[in-house]
């Protein structure tokens, strides 16, 4: 997590990471700073923070990001650092933060139990999704289960046209299936 400003691939990921968040939030978010990568707070916990996303909701408060494209799982240690830098933002303001720590795979256990903790979400998104049509997952920890689970967002901006009647079904990973029903 340095102060640096990111290139190429990583400044694309971080910018994929930015519209999503702004695709998916139910209020209207703001980039700052001008396109809301590479933020820079300064004098948070007596230092300077740059967060790779940044972006402020019409109230004042914030959804902040980290943005990974490691081929490597996550560890534990990174959502440490992250969780303490949105918490000096949250003091240093008096404001929101909302946490989301972005990676192209997957994240230690003890990582999603530390994000489970702190509030951080925590999201896989592979690279170069076109913003028309994206997946991702954000990952927690279920505790009485003693799993790691995910939740799955798909967003499509494309029309569709039906041609004939479409069903829905869950799939669980035990193999059973939960019929959702038709729509006409």
């Amino acid at each position: 997590m340095s102060s640096g400003k990111a290139y190429g691939q990583d400044r694309d990921y971080q910018v994929l990471c930015r519209d999503i968040l702004q695709r998916i939030s139910p209020e209207s978010l703001i980039a700052l700073d001008g396109d809301g990568v590479d933020v820079r707070f300064d004098g948070l916990g007596g230092t300077d923070i740059t967060f790779d996303v940044a972006l402020q909701d019409t109230k004042g408060d914030f959804v902040v990001a980290e943005c990974r494209r490691w081929n490597e799982r996550i560890k534990q240690e990174a959502i440490f650092a992250f969780a303490h830098k949105v918490e000096l933002l949250r003091q240093h303001t008096g404001r929101r933060v909302a946490g989301v720590f972005f990676a192209k795979h997957q994240f230690q256990v003890g990582a999603v139990k530390h994000g489970n903790w702190t509030g951080i979400r925590l999201a896989v998104l592979e690279q170069e999704q076109p913003i028309k049509g994206f997946a991702l997952a954000f990952q927690k920890y279920d505790a009485r289960r003693a799993k790691r689970i995910q939740e799955a967002i798909a967003h499509l901006s494309d029309e569709i046209t039906l041609t004939g009647s479409l069903s829905a079904a869950v799939i669980r990973k035990d193999g059973t299936v939960e019929d959702i029903g038709r729509v006409e």
